[in-house]
């Protein structure tokens, strides 16, 4: 989608206060998919929960009997789990007990629907139980679905907040659009807001961090950000910056044997093509901090890395910071060293602080970027925190986005209806 039309999407999905939610039934779509340890029993990261929370409260006290509707993982995947965990953080964040149940659309779900009260939140369990859940249709299609036929009766509206799960067509972010009033929560909104703001500026003095451990996508999305002007230059890092190094030097030992194995060959293609037509637009370390299997870590040259990447150098270290304090506007979507660990965190603190203290606007995205700045107590100095990483990236670059697509087809159909009416 060009970039034009993508603003012009942003700018008409229904806000938040577009709706009269005062007493209403609320159905909320939330992404509280976290980081987890299922043998624990233990949620690894909970920023997505506490940021879901603010929207909870709002219709709280709004007067709102709210139901949340959110997903866990997917079938298959060692995260793939019940909410039962879920509830127990959301309430924590709310202030107010968050009831749970463990069904989605059957007979006990709908009873506790009925029966909840305005002031009162229950969350239903993980609705990628429901195998139609995940089936990519139409909203009008999904609006068929034995999902959104047996719950949409039970609801005066339905608040949209998951912007990270907004580039899926799936049940419960696009069905329910078409059968009842629709607005955006204020996660989505927060989100929206801060794209409207980058992708206004004219691509000025932006800077993109790309790093991180996706690469196809990040390559993908590098590619578009370049092609499309949306940043004036691209500095890369973490995994990522491997197909680069590959493309730029045709380096052999560690980096070679990694592309190898990931089978990434295309990626580093897409990256040569990238590095030969944009040049110094795209920036790729000089140096890493290298892991061995006994535990050493030391610095070596792109040229010669013998063992895993886990962080950046010193050289690249400086040379990055020395450009992100050239740019007025900042966006960082991966981390650029593994800040699982703490002494491999540097690099990537190193720039955020960076960026706090040099740039007027900085938005970050990805839960591990999210999830080193939160323990470090940078939240509160950034212009934009996403819950969405792969959303972020894709709405950076004018990938259409269809939940928000079904919530302006929403509003033409429900609040248009009833503004002229009045």
């Amino acid at each position: 989608m060009e970039i034009s039309k993508f603003i012009e999407l942003l700018s008409s999905a229904p806000r938040f206060e577009e709706l009269d939610h005062s007493g209403k039934k609320v159905l909320l779509r939330v992404d509280i998919n976290v980081p987890l340890d299922k043998s624990r029993k233990e949620i690894l990261d909970d920023f997505r929960i506490y940021a879901h929370s603010k929207t909870i409260k709002k219709l709280l006290e709004l007067g709102c009997a709210v139901t949340v509707i959110a997903h866990q993982g997917r079938p298959g995947d060692k995260e793939f789990s019940t909410l039962e965990l879920h509830a127990q953080y959301l309430s924590k964040y709310v202030g107010t007990e968050v009831k749970y149940i463990d069904d989605v659309m059957g007979p006990a779900a709908r009873e506790e629907i009925k029966k909840l009260k305005p002031g009162e939140v229950l969350l239903l369990d993980n609705v990628r139980f429901v195998s139609e859940e995940m089936l990519e249709k139409t909203p009008e299609e999904h609006s068929k679905s034995y999902l959104v036929s047996r719950l949409a009766p039970l609801f005066d509206e339905f608040v949209l907040d998951a912007f990270a799960a907004i580039h899926r067509p799936h049940a419960s972010i696009v069905g329910f659009t078409c059968v009842m009033p629709s607005c955006m929560g204020l996660v989505l909104q927060n989100e929206v807001d801060a794209l409207k703001y980058l992708l206004s500026s004219n691509y000025k003095n932006t800077l993109v961090i790309a790093g991180g451990s996706k690469i196809p996508e990040t390559v993908k999305v590098v590619s578009k950000i370049l092609e499309k002007n949306i940043a004036d230059k691209v500095i890369v890092g973490g995994l990522v910056s491997t197909v680069f190094t590959l493309a730029k030097y045709d380096v052999k030992g560690w980096i070679r044997d990694f592309v190898t194995k990931k089978n990434l060959q295309e990626q580093v293609e897409t990256a040569r093509k990238l590095v030969e037509k944009y040049g110094d637009r795209l920036v790729t370390p000089l140096d890493h901090v290298v892991l061995r299997e006994d535990g050493a870590h030391y610095v070596r040259d792109v040229k010669e890395i013998d063992a895993e990447i886990v962080d950046i150098g010193p050289r690249t270290l400086d040379l990055y910071r020395e450009i992100v304090g050239q740019y007025e506007n900042v966006i960082m979507t991966g981390p650029v060293g593994w800040v699982e660990k703490e002494e491999f965190a540097k690099g990537t603190l190193e720039l955020l602080n960076t960026m706090i203290s040099k740039c007027k606007f900085t938005a970050i995205g990805g839960g591990h970027t999210v999830m080193i700045a939160r323990r470090m107590g940078l939240l509160d100095k950034l212009s934009h925190v996403s819950t969405g990483g792969r959303a972020f990236l894709y709405s950076l670059v004018g990938e259409e986005l269809p939940g928000l697509v079904a919530l302006v087809k929403s509003k033409e159909k429900f609040l248009s209806k009833s503004s002229s009416s009045s």
